[in-house]
């Protein structure tokens, strides 16, 4: 006995109820044979079913995968995990109602009570007779109604709009709001003094202004003027007239719009790069359509997705964009370019 339990590494005599070795081989060997293409559950249903062994699902999985024949099965991890806490106040709220006897007798009342997954406050409390749907909805009300005093709308992103007014188009940038309102209230300024210049124009009519002046006075107060004077920049036929242009527009602006000025006269020759090219290629080289496409699809991507774990998400969601952009065009030959070459 001692001799058998040192080979076998046992600290006492044989199990009893241990199997038999050659049920052992047979199962191994049929398993190899025939079934070696079935998951372990499948196996012990045909081991009981055609063959007669009587074995328990367990001992099959422990017996084919000790014998390398049966993967193991990845371990789980913990069911319940620690989930770190919301950043900021207000992302997450917790309702729940807990029943019990709060008044040492026989009633039995549900606290219904809303916490701030954040700071882990208090936001809510009330006992009622039962949990429904009109006591949860009237703690909702009731935080949502204290807690977002001040915010009556919000903004997630924005879109372009045209902005016709007596004086002519403005091509404004209009915050993307949950009312969905295409006139902010921030453009009221502007339309007193839309007022302001209609009144100006009138005056100017009265007191024997030609059309022309007033045409040009118009475009100065609106913002058209200065808009003219920089797309002739920006379009002209050749860099002598591009500074030639930019001279008249300094003698015009400087004394309003000084920062703007000095701003254009540093980047202008950057931006006039697209001179050293031949003149077909300029509508292609001088614009930015490339770069606000791709800008286009980071939005399109971002939008739908409420929030983000962190910032290296965020990295990670434009990394992929821009990369699947750059394998698009890495091997795409452009006409005009293969053309000029």
């Amino acid at each position: 006995m001692a001799t058998t339990g040192c080979l076998t590494g046992g600290r006492g005599p044989p199990s009893p109820k241990r199997m038999p070795l050659a049920t052992v081989e047979k199962v191994l060997q049929l398993y190899q044979e025939r079934y070696h293409d079935f998951n372990v559950r499948h196996f012990h249903e045909k081991l009981r079913e055609e063959h007669g062994i009587q074995l328990s699902y367990t001992w099959v999985k422990l017996a084919l995968q000790g014998a390398g024949l049966a993967k193991k099965a990845r371990k789980r991890g913990v069911h319940r995990k620690q989930r770190p806490r919301r950043p900021l106040p207000g992302m997450m709220l917790h309702l729940d109602a807990n029943p019990r006897q709060w008044f040492q007798d026989d009633r039995w009342y549900d606290l219904i009570e809303v916490l701030d997954d954040a700071t882990n406050q208090t936001y809510y409390a009330q006992l009622v007779e039962e949990e429904s749907t009109r006591t949860v909805m009237a703690a909702l009300k009731e935080v949502i109604g204290r807690q977002a005093v001040g915010r009556k709308d919000y903004r997630n992103g924005f879109h372009f709009r045209d902005f016709v007014t007596r004086f002519g188009s403005l091509w404004l940038k209009i915050a993307r709001t949950r009312e969905r309102s295409f006139l902010p209230t921030r453009l009221e300024k502007f339309q007193r003094r839309a007022d302001e210049i209609m009144l100006l124009i009138r005056e100017a009519f009265l007191r024997g202004i030609s059309t022309p002046q007033v045409r040009r006075l118009a475009a100065v107060l609106t913002g058209e003027a200065v808009k003219a004077e920089g797309q002739a920049i920006y379009r002209a036929h050749g860099e002598p007239q591009v500074w030639q242009s930019f001279e008249t527009f300094r003698s015009h602006w400087q004394g309003i719009y000084p920062a703007l000025v000095k701003k254009l006269g540093e980047d202008l020759p950057e931006l006039l790069a697209f001179f050293r090219f031949p003149r077909h290629l300029w509508c292609q080289l001088r614009t930015t359509n490339i770069i606000e496409r791709c800008f286009v699809e980071v939005r399109r991507r971002t939008r739908p997705m409420v929030c983000h774990v962190n910032a290296q998400s965020v990295d990670r969601i434009i990394f992929s964009i821009f990369n699947r952009f750059n394998e698009q065009w890495r091997n795409r030959t452009l006409r005009l370019f293969t053309q000029t070459a």
